[in-house]
């Protein structure tokens, strides 16, 4: 390769640079139209090295395109701010507090578009200066927040690098993507994100909820209360802690979010009920998080005026740890209360006992029902 440096000075030293004699045949000088003789005369920092140095000696290598092929450009300027939420500051469980943009384009033909996104640090040719950071691309129609990183139309590699990109091809039509600047630990950095395409769109940031209306439970899955995911097999889902939500007006767009402080994957469910509900139904269910995603669960829905139950779990049942729900509202205000347990405020007693020959009476059809104990 052929490599200046920008400062004009100060070329490279090892293999193929002047001082390599031998490497330097007649033919091979020939070739690339190089004089070694001329080299020890004038240092402007041009030099030629052998790919195999490239790879040893350089950090990386940026490409850059011409911007005649891509007269359409939106840049936007950002930053990542430390989570303020209870449990590691991971991206995983704050994955939704990440900078998101919405990229809206309609176009009659096949096109490309290239994203860069790069963070401000100080000592740019430091890898120890540069936190990973990584680009994920959505295609989405509704307007609300991407929560979760699966589903992605681009899934960046998380990389500790000041630049990183990405392309996708667009087909004709009308488009709106969701772009994820996504920080892994959640330290306070700016950053500026770059769109490239040879076709017309807009670039615009989608700023996070702010409701008026919010209420926050601090709790935990203990031993008597840590009952599972809802399936036949597991007849303790009922014991999971329940909430009483009533809105106070109609109808109202909330955002219930359900975050775990240990590594369990967690799930929450709003219920059409007054009170505590020991058996599930299908018709019982009015929203749900979906499937049981680690550390985070998230409901969007619009609720009408009415009292729900409000239910928080873990997937397998004993799995015991802490938890932080919280729910906001944009038009109405939130009552939220602790359902009691099953049986909380009585005195329980527990009886161990078995049935033996003589006692095992059977059902009533067999005529030693009483037997029984």
């Amino acid at each position: 390769l052929q490599v200046k440096n920008p400062w004009a000075k100060c070329r490279w030293k090892g293999h193929f640079s002047e001082y390599d004699v031998e490497a330097w045949t007649s033919d091979l000088q020939r070739e690339l139209n190089f004089n070694l003789q001329s080299q020890f005369h004038v240092d402007n920092g041009i030099f030629w090295i052998e790919w195999t140095d490239v790879c040893k000696y350089f950090q990386g290598i940026h490409i850059a395109w011409n911007t005649v092929y891509f007269p359409f450009l939106r840049q936007v300027h950002g930053s990542w701010s430390e989570a303020q939420l209870g449990g590691p500051l991971d991206d995983y469980r704050h994955y939704y507090e990440n900078p998101q943009y919405v990229l809206a384009l309609c176009t009659s033909r096949k096109t490309v578009m290239h994203l860069l996104l790069s963070q401000h640090v100080s000592l740019p040719h430091h890898r120890e200066a540069c936190d990973f950071i990584a680009l994920h691309v959505f295609e989405k129609k509704d307007t609300s927040r991407v929560y979760h990183p699966e589903r992605a139309i681009h899934s960046g590699v998380y990389l500790n690098a000041v630049d990183v990109n990405a392309d996708f091809d667009i087909p004709p039509g009308d488009h709106s993507y969701f772009i994820v600047a996504s920080h892994m630990e959640k330290k306070q950095r700016s950053f500026t994100l770059r769109a490239f395409s040879d076709a017309h769109f807009d670039l615009t940031p989608l700023p996070m909820r702010m409701d008026p209306f919010t209420t926050t439970h601090h709790g935990a899955w203990d031993p008597s209360s840590a009952g599972g995911c809802p399936n036949a097999s597991n007849p303790l889902w009922y014991t999971n802690p329940m909430f009483l939500l009533n809105l106070e007006s109609a109808p109202a767009p909330c955002l219930i979010k359900l975050t775990a402080a240990e590594d369990v994957c967690v799930n929450v469910l709003v219920l059409c009920a007054c009170e505590r509900v020991d058996v599930l139904t299908p018709d019982d269910i009015v929203a749900s998080s979906g499937a049981y995603r680690e550390c985070f669960a998230v409901v969007e829905h619009t609720l009408p005026h009415r009292v729900y139950v409000v239910v928080v779990s873990t997937m397998e049942p004993g799995q015991i740890g802490t938890f932080k729900l919280e729910i906001s509202s944009a038009v109405s205000e939130l009552i939220l209360k602790p359902l009691p347990s099953e049986g909380a405020g009585m005195v329980k007693t527990a009886i161990q006992s078995e049935w033996t020959p003589h006692c095992a009476g059977g059902c009533a059809r067999f005529g030693r029902y009483t037997e029984n104990p």
